[in-house]
């Protein structure tokens, strides 16, 4: 899939074909890839047919003004991320709000009902280990 149709884009500029900010993003990569001569990997956000996607760039210096350009959807993996990187603040701003002061059945008890309700969970489950050191196995 292309962002614009391959007649939209022969001879037109980053900045022709691009929205200002995602046009710097990949004028940026190009630069760095050339300036550094090595592979340079950026992502960016854009607004296609009505539908906000991301891509993954990656510039491969060719010679010394020259780049090629390989782009990809990444669009799953970046809404995935952004998933991820939430539960885990939930975690940590649930994890500094415990107090050990209390018996530690009533610290996990709190711990899993934190949890559920921070991350619209049905249950949560916490389950303690006891790491066994060799010296014990004597």
């Amino acid at each position: 899939m292309l962002y614009r149709s391959p007649e939209e884009l022969v001879g037109r500029t980053v900045h022709d074909t691009f929205p200002p900010e995602q046009a710097d993003t990949i004028l940026g990569g190009i630069r760095h890839s050339l300036k550094t001569q090595e592979r340079v990997d950026i992502e960016y956000g854009l607004r296609v047919l009505g539908q906000d996607m991301w891509f993954s760039a990656t510039f491969s210096p060719m010679t010394q003004d020259t780049v090629v350009a390989v782009a990809r959807v990444i669009t799953e993996q970046a809404k995935m991320r952004r998933l991820l990187e939430g539960r885990v603040a939930t975690l940590s701003r649930v994890a500094a709000s415990l107090t050990l002061d209390q018996p530690i059945e009533r610290t996990l008890d709190t711990l899993a009902e934190s949890m559920v309700r921070a991350s619209g969970a049905v249950a949560c489950l916490i389950a303690l280990t006891r790491i066994i050191h060799e010296a014990e196995l004597r």
